[in-house]
């Protein structure tokens, strides 16, 4: 329920009487309206956090509180998840994003400059790779406009020098664009072109001669690589593998006649023996040493791919070699011909030049505006944050929480410290105080402990919560706390043995652990109490327990509210009945 405030007398006089059930449904409210509802009186801002399983994007708000608020019987005790519902990876991510702004280390201006700051720079990352991809595929055509560059060559239509190695696409472009206005101002020949022609073609030539004598070495190189892996093995299975079968009967000889016998000829002598013994040892040795022998072989496997790559490649360009003097040695039938086919050409190069551009200049522009405002943006978050002290902001949590470690039954408690860091992990860090070494929950040990650190932890943060307002800060975490039986790992059962009165006799053979347990579960119960007066009593705890009576009887800030207990006999049910489920509906 939540209540309807009254600004002046009369107003929503309706509510004074059942007449408003007439237009319920205008009062009639949905489950994200009342979500609504909630993070506003709880003061939470808008913010979303992307769902990283569906499109959808989960709203970060009062429904994330509950992992701070609810520790279930599956949690209280468990080493490896210590905040409730956290399991659920949707309600972790919006977790995350909780947490720094509840601890108070963060305000809603950083968390939203941050989201900012992430969108921009996932913009500006797709943004530099459309500018790079287009910057490559415009550098990859350097090789089909050489290619133009010689068929001009041919056709006399220009005498600039351009080295197939050393040019890029922007000085063949400028010379076929070159070439396009000398042809579109009837200049179709170009003086000189002659005496470029035969030099181009000695240098392709030339430059194709050394590319076969370069493939020709890294044939060789992978030849030998290949020969040598041949005889290598050859070699293993003639040698080594020989070897070690020669003196493989030497066992069969030895279990002949004992050590005292010659197994060749019966005579008594240890002398025979004493030989085979000695062999023996030496073909261990030689197992040992083809052993070592094949881990310790090189392999080639590396090698092989580089060179394989390079002749690959080589090849590539003697077939681009191949096609510049195909273009440069192709002969013209007539001078009719000639014209056509340097029109063709022209209009052919004219067209596949359109279709060639770097990256728009809009591209460079909307990138250096993006730039700028990641720049001011980060500027932003860097002010905001010199207003919040993270670092001292979790030492005082782990002080709030060391307070509470320190009444527990934890080993080693005077040397612990829990350690949090939302940005780096979703749990807690277990600290030895002595050597600085920290370990998570779930290396620390037995099921007492982790209930121990969770209950100090929760104690801790509620504490220091409700401190809050004593910073300016907000407190975003509703000021409640609920334990589903943290005294499962004492032994309830046995607990309730000794609650029980007429089992008095009973409780003096019970031995030195059980009492231990009974302690350390009124343990819990005492620790909520020092923590309700820390607080003043604005944080209520409530607890669901099995344990009895005497384990909290005579502390001031307990209050039983009542206890949920039946029984029946063939169906009879007692008129003490009071279990969590009525006693009408059984009947």
């Amino acid at each position: 329920m939540y209540l309807i405030p009254i600004a002046e007398k009369g107003e929503y006089s309706i509510l004074n009487n059942n007449d408003w059930l007439l237009q319920r449904d205008s009062f009639r409210q949905n489950r994200e309206s009342i979500k609504d509802f909630l993070d506003s009186k709880a003061k939470f801002i808008n913010i979303y956090e992307k769902n990283p399983n569906t499109d959808n994007e989960i709203k970060v708000g009062f429904r994330h509180t509950t992992s701070f608020l609810f520790q279930s019987q599956s949690i209280i005790a468990n080493g490896n998840v210590i905040f409730y519902n956290s399991d659920d990876f949707t309600h972790l991510e919006g977790l995350r994003k909780l947490f720094p702004l509840a601890l108070g280390y963060k305000s809603y201006k950083m968390i939203s400059l941050e989201d900012e700051i992430k969108e921009i720079k996932k913009d500006i990352t797709v943004l530099e790779g459309k500018i790079d991809d287009l910057q490559k595929r415009y550098d990859n055509w350097v090789n089909e406009l050489f290619e133009f560059y010689t068929e001009a060559i041919n056709l006399s239509l220009t005498n600039r020098d351009l080295d197939i190695s050393l040019s890029n696409t922007d000085e063949i472009k400028d010379v076929l664009e070159s070439v396009i206005k000398d042809v579109n101002d009837n200049i179709l020949y170009k003086s000189g072109s002659a005496e470029k022609y035969n030099d181009k073609l000695k240098e392709l030539e030339n430059k194709r001669q050394q590319l076969l004598r370069e493939l020709q070495t890294k044939k060789v190189s992978y030849n030998k690589i290949v020969k040598y892996e041949t005889l290598k093995e050859e070699y293993n299975d003639n040698i080594y593998k020989e070897v070690s079968k020669r003196l493989s009967p030497i066992n069969w000889f030895l279990e002949q006649k004992g050590d005292n016998l010659c197994p060749f000829c019966e005579s008594e002598t240890d002398k025979a023996f004493k030989q085979l013994q000695t062999l023996k040892e030496l073909n261990a040795q030689n197992s040992k040493n083809l052993n070592n022998h094949e881990l310790n072989e090189l392999t080639f496997e590396k090698e092989k791919k580089s060179l394989i790559s390079e002749i690959r490649d080589i090849e590539k360009n003697i077939k681009i070699f191949d096609r510049n003097l195909d273009n440069l040695i192709s002969e013209m039938n007539s001078n009719h011909f000639e014209y056509q086919k340097i029109y063709q050409f022209t209009g052919k190069v004219s067209n596949f030049l359109k279709n060639l551009h770097l990256p728009d200049t809009e591209y460079f522009e909307k990138l250096l505006v993006l730039k700028n405002t990641l720049s001011s943006k980060e500027r932003d978050l860097k002010r905001e944050t010199k207003k919040y002290n993270k670092e001292n902001t979790l030492t005082k949590v782990s002080n709030s929480i060391d307070k509470y470690i320190k009444l527990l039954p934890i080993e080693n408690n005077s040397n612990s410290r829990v350690l949090i860091d939302p940005d780096k992990y979703l749990g807690i860090k277990i600290e030895d105080k002595i050597n600085g070494k920290s370990s998570f929950l779930n290396k620390i040990g037995s099921g007492s402990n982790y209930m121990c650190y969770h209950l100090a932890t929760m104690l801790g943060l509620h504490d220091y919560f409700n401190k809050l307002a004593l910073e300016s800060k907000t407190n975003y975490i509703p000021s409640f706390l609920v334990l589903d039986q943290p005294s499962q790992v004492y032994y309830p059962d046995k607990i309730e043995e000794i609650n029980n009165l007429e089992l008095k006799e009973k409780n003096k053979t019970l031995n030195n652990d059980e009492s231990e347990d009974i302690q350390n579960t009124k343990k819990i119960f005492e620790v909520c109490s020092t923590f309700i007066n820390n607080t003043s009593g604005e944080v209520q705890i409530i607890i669901l327990e099995h344990a009895g009576e005497s384990n909290w009887a005579g502390l001031e800030n307990v209050h039983l509210v009542d206890k949920w207990r039946g029984s029946d006999k063939d169906g009879i049910y007692s008129k003490d009945f009071k279990a969590l489920i009525p006693k009408n509906w059984l009947e």
